[in-house]
């Protein structure tokens, strides 16, 4: 895998309708705005948040976690706009050949495929940057609109874990499936670049 390059320079990426970048601190009360619903929150790792300065922590933690070349994470923006309204990473880099994609938005842009084109554009660049050969996700077995999402995406539910991913805020383990995607399957279409 070939990320070494990504971790000194942020790879901005780009598709018709948005910009995926690097979050910052001036992000923070945006991401407030929508991580303070529980709509949203309610199948992360962490319950929802009501202060500015909890967002700012959570973007210091984002932000060294790709400093120690941890994880990558881009903010997502529509064209024309600096706005946060959701981000997407990939982590857990394993055997130069594998990572974890996982995902947020803003319940304003649910269900307009703002995550279809961001999810495709991440992994055209885990597959084709960063030499990938599996993408994996981790959800929680009652988040059905992710599960969609993903089985859209042609990932592949392997199974079922239990209590395999840990929520911070309730300390408790809770089940979850993991789907998968392989570069072979990776259909890009007319989202991605040539």
């Amino acid at each position: 895998m070939d990320a070494e390059k990504y971790f000194q320079e942020f790879p901005v990426l780009e598709t018709k309708r948005l910009i995926l970048r690097p979050i910052a601190q001036k992000d923070a009360k945006d991401l407030l705005n929508y991580y303070s619903n529980d709509e949203v929150t309610q199948y992360m790792n962490i319950n929802s948040i009501h202060r500015e300065e909890e967002a700012k922590v959570i973007i210091e933690n984002i932000q060294e976690k790709y400093e120690k070349k941890e994880m990558i994470t881009w903010a997502i923006t529509l064209k024309g706009e600096e706005r946060l309204i959701g981000t997407c990473y990939l982590s857990d880099f394993t055997m130069g050949a594998m990572a974890t994609v996982g995902y947020d938005l803003s319940k304003r842009y649910w269900n307009v495929g703002i995550m279809t084109e961001s999810l495709k554009t991440i992994a055209f660049f885990g597959f084709y940057q960063l030499g990938l050969h599996r993408i994996q996700s981790f959800i929680h077995p009652e988040n059905i609109d992710s599960i969609e999402l993903l089985e859209k995406l042609d990932f592949k539910n392997e199974g079922y874990l239990r209590q395999y991913q840990y929520h911070y805020d309730e300390k408790q383990f809770r089940n979850v499936f993991i789907f998968s995607l392989l570069k072979k399957d990776f259909e890009c279409e007319s989202i991605c670049p040539a």
